[in-house]
């Protein structure tokens, strides 16, 4: 079942101006025979995993986390460590977007790839906000995806249970 980057751009809601971006952040490298694409897979992860973390920083204290270090630390990695963000990509069904080599098709699910997949695509939609010039900053988009994901994930019972384990001022 194959899904398309418009299906993704719907799942998120987000529709992107630079399509190069989100095409990017689906192509695995495995997939790129050859050639020097102006963004990849790689520097999307990057750029997404910095743009997670602080995401899931302003979830957290939006959501009435303590404002100490020790504890936003702690509650932000059970949020963006590598099986949660596995579980957001699935649950986009990201494994069903990525261009991936026809030798390696099993890659499309592991965690590590599901995991970055996400990442890029976070990455992706930060830098096509960026480029754009939207009012209240590239951030803004970002967490109009992140924040409906996070608040989702805490939902579940499994994840719940972890947060709970942190102090919670509400």
């Amino acid at each position: 079942m194959a899904i398309t980057p418009t299906s993704i751009e719907n799942r998120i809601g987000y529709l992107f101006a630079d399509r190069s971006l989100l095409r990017a952040a689906l192509t695995h490298p495995s997939a790129i025979n050859g050639g020097n694409p102006p963004w990849r897979w790689e520097t999307l992860e990057h750029l997404g995993d910095a743009v997670l973390d602080l995401a899931a920083t302003h979830w957290l204290l939006d959501a009435g986390f303590p404002r100490e270090p020790g504890v936003l630390t702690q509650a932000r990695q059970l949020l963006v460590c590598n099986a949660s963000l596995a579980r957001l990509a699935r649950d986009l069904d990201l494994h069903f977007a990525i261009y991936i080599s026809t030798r390696s098709p099993e890659l499309r699910y592991r965690r590590s790839v599901l995991a970055d997949a996400f990442e890029a695509l976070i990455g992706a939609v930060y830098l096509d906000a960026h480029q754009r010039y939207l009012p209240g900053g590239p951030m803004v988009p970002v967490r109009r995806v992140v924040d409906p994901l996070l608040e989702a994930r805490c939902a579940e019972s499994h994840a719940a249970k972890a947060l709970r384990g942190v102090a919670w001022t509400q």
